[in-house]
């Protein structure tokens, strides 16, 4: 007796959407694994000690802000008010967060800017005689802090010549008053953050 094998035959079309998806899935497989789609590493956790803390203060996208130049009477150089006025630039703790678990001090970057200009309205309101040695050191290492931090982020705002200028009988020159700069980030979230990252620590 003799018995006759079976032979199971499958639809062309079924062959062919299964090999589709088998390909379908090696692709996605390749480009989830190489392409860095799926993060295969773990967050990295900051000890905070030494060079192991992160570049920036982590506060998630600063939204878009713009800001009108004009020559205000604030933010005098010698003035009364003047020292009260600038202090109010910076929030509770001077511009300090403290992190990790150790609560290491760091200062950020946009204050430590400030603070140098506060430097140098302090030097120029202090006579030529009476500025000391350690000052004006301090002062040569802010200016060159200052001219990184703006080669670091390049404003392309074009600004005109100004007739005011010309009206002083100088010569030519731009001031930039009157002009708005729309491409700032909003400066209120770091101030407000900062002074939050204060009371977490009281």
């Amino acid at each position: 007796m003799f018995c006759q094998r079976t032979r199971y035959s499958h639809p062309p079309k079924l062959l062919y959407a299964l090999s589709c998806a088998i390909l379908f899935a090696c692709i996605t497989l390749n480009l989830f694994v190489n392409w860095g789609w799926v993060n295969t590493r773990t967050a990295h956790i900051y000890s905070y000690l030494g060079d192991d803390f992160p570049e920036t203060f982590a506060i998630g996208p600063l939204s878009q802000a713009s800001i009108f130049i004009e020559n205000t009477v604030h933010y005098q150089i010698n003035t009364s008010d003047a020292t009260s006025e600038w202090q109010t630039l910076f929030p509770t703790g001077g511009g300090y967060v403290h992190l990790g678990p150790r609560q290491r001090p760091f200062l950020l970057s946009m204050y430590h800017q400030l603070y140098c200009l506060r430097l140098l309205k302090n030097t120029i309101a202090t006579s030529s005689s009476g500025r000391m040695t350690d000052q004006l050191e301090q002062e040569h290492r802010c200016l060159n802090y200052l001219r990184q931090a703006i080669l670091c982020e390049p404003s392309l705002r074009l600004e005109p010549e100004s007739q005011r200028i010309e009206d002083l009988g100088l010569p030519s020159g731009v001031d930039g008053l009157g002009l708005e700069h729309n491409e700032c980030k909003d400066w209120s979230t770091v101030f407000n953050a900062v002074g939050a990252n204060q009371k977490i620590r009281v």
